[in-house]
């Protein structure tokens, strides 16, 4: 007999946890409001109490210790065993199906094609009896549940029983062998005098490959007795189960990676550090090979092909880029030898507008030359607001209304980063140690707001007319919500050497600067 169990989780919200559990002869259904560690506890509480105190007593404990809903299938013998609370549909042989009317029921011998479809009440919830009525297949019924928010919170099973009939040779003639009497000569009782005579024989010769097959098969008994107690091992150190639960979090994880990208990474980790923990075991070699494909799926990670946009080579031969603005239709670069270049979006032609003058400090936000100014100690940045421009040093943010009388921002002097951002708000790129360890910290009206650890990065964008924060850097462009949550990002080869950046949402376009060539890719 065999029997394959289909698992069917839906997406969790906070706080809620369920799971399908094949235990081999018992599946367990289950879910509550609750983590994965209460999970866990749970799922061992109704073994340890199925051998103990029964099937039926363990189901209604742990229904009352973790207010759990829960629908246990067991086999024993030929037969199955239904307890719980669950609904449960069942499909027999031949068509016949229908809900079972009473829980904790045995549910007759176990026959070929039996079915059983058992479910919690947000599962029911979200599949109709028309549709278990000629759905019996788990990848079917789970895109179902994870089609809509209906199917938040649902666990389900699909649980299939398969007889393995074995064929009998009905030909008698090979079974029974009719042994006739034998018939007595007449002679038989006469006894004739014995001749003994000896026939020489040749020496036998014992092959030296006797003693290479008694080796042989000393070695291979050896072996297997080894593997045998190394399988023996296997099972009381609970890999089995272990396995079992990394795959049903990577199924977990694969069903959740576009509908819930946060919760589908953190079951990628739990696997991840899963497969580390049991690293050289059979079992897990397909979830390994598969494992970075889901995560960039969750990671919401973006390939995209770059196209050039203008090279500024053709404006000034050898010319390259240093920053980089969007104003008024159009892109403005400060570029090498202090010439100020402005390319048309739409024409993607590029002409010199400006020459930086020396001692000067040119802001391209609003094309004004500021002189050079003793108290500051490092620019790293600047930007324009509301007319009037930020200067971004390196404990200070300096603002000037006008173009020569200059402001601190800060309430307080503070180690500041090395790229500014302006929405209202001013965010800044702060990496004290590396590109890796880097933060983003966020003020408002000088006083530091909010501050978020991120991967790395050389350059932050975001501005008014933007939702999100932008994080250029490590050849790719990582993507932030303003409350701190990562969200996406996009990899691809210009950015490597990329140093400005501009992200046009209602347009749905991404700009970059690097060294002659701005490119642009689809957001």
């Amino acid at each position: 007999m065999e029997m394959s169990v289909g698992k069917i989780v839906g997406q969790m919200g906070e706080g809620e946890w369920g799971q399908v559990h094949n235990f081999g002869d018992l599946v367990v259904v289950i879910s509550f409001a609750g983590g994965a560690e209460a999970g866990r506890e749970a799922l061992t509480r109704i073994r340890e109490l199925q051998h103990g105190e029964g099937l039926e007593k363990a189901v209604t404990a742990v229904m009352g210790e973790f207010g759990a809903e829960v629908g246990v299938v067991a086999v024993v013998a030929t037969r199955v065993f239904v307890a719980g609370k669950l609904k449960t549909w069942v499909r027999r042989n031949g068509g016949k199906q229908g809900w079972l009317a009473n829980q904790g029921v045995l549910v007759s011998n176990i026959e070929d094609g039996l079915t059983l479809t058992m479910g919690n009440e947000r599962f029911w919830g979200c599949v109709p009896e028309g549709m278990v009525r000629t759905m019996t297949d788990a990848e079917e019924l789970g895109a179902v549940v994870h089609g809509g928010e209906r199917g938040r919170g649902a666990v389900g099973a699909i649980i299939k029983f398969k007889l393995q009939i074995t064929n009998i040779n009905s030909n008698l003639n090979d079974k029974i062998q009719i042994q006739k009497p034998e018939r007595t000569q007449w002679w038989g009782g006469v006894r004739m005098p014995s001749i003994k005579y000896q026939v020489p024989r040749t020496p036998k010769i014992k092959p030296i490959w006797a003693g290479v097959g008694f080796l042989v098969l000393f070695a291979i008994l050896v072996g297997g007795g080894a593997m045998w107690k190394k399988e023996i091992e296997r099972r009381r150190s609970g890999i089995d189960e272990k396995i079992e639960t990394i795959k049903q979090k990577f199924d977990e994880a694969k069903g959740l990676a576009g509908l819930n990208p946060v919760r589908s990474r953190e079951l990628l980790d739990e696997v991840q550090s899963g497969i580390s923990e049991l690293r050289g075991i059979k079992g897990i070699a397909e979830i390994e090979n598969e494992i970075e494909g889901v995560r960039e799926e969750a990671m919401g990670v973006r390939r995209p092909e770059a196209e050039e946009l203008v090279d500024l080579g053709l404006v000034r031969d050898g010319m390259t880029g240093e920053k980089m603005v969007m104003a008024e239709g159009s892109l403005r670069i400060l570029a090498d030898e202090g010439r100020v270049v402005e390319v048309g979006l739409k024409s993607g032609n590029g002409k010199v507008v400006a020459q930086v003058s020396e001692g000067k400090l040119y802001v391209l936000g609003n094309q004004v030359q500021i002189p050079i100014d003793k108290g500051w100690k490092e620019i790293k940045d600047t930007e324009t607001w509301a007319g009037n421009i930020y200067l971004l040093d390196t404990d200070e943010i300096w603002v000037y209304r006008s173009n020569e009388k200059k402001d601190e921002w800060l309430d307080e002097k503070q180690d500041l980063g090395k790229s500014m951002a302006i929405d209202g708000s001013i965010w800044i790129l702060k990496c004290p140690i590396s590109n890796v360890q880097c933060s983003i910290l966020k003020f408002t009206r000088g006083v530091k707001e909010m501050e978020m650890e991120i991967e790395g990065g050389d350059v932050i964008y975001t501005s008014d007319e933007t939702d999100k924060l932008y994080v250029l850097g490590e050849g790719k462009v990582m993507v932030y919500k303003k409350t701190g949550e990562y969200e996406s990002q996009y990899i691809f080869d210009q950015a490597k050497e990329a140093t400005g950046m501009i992200a046009d949402e209602q347009n749905e376009k991404l700009y970059l600067l690097s060294g002659a060539k701005i490119w642009e890719i689809g957001l």
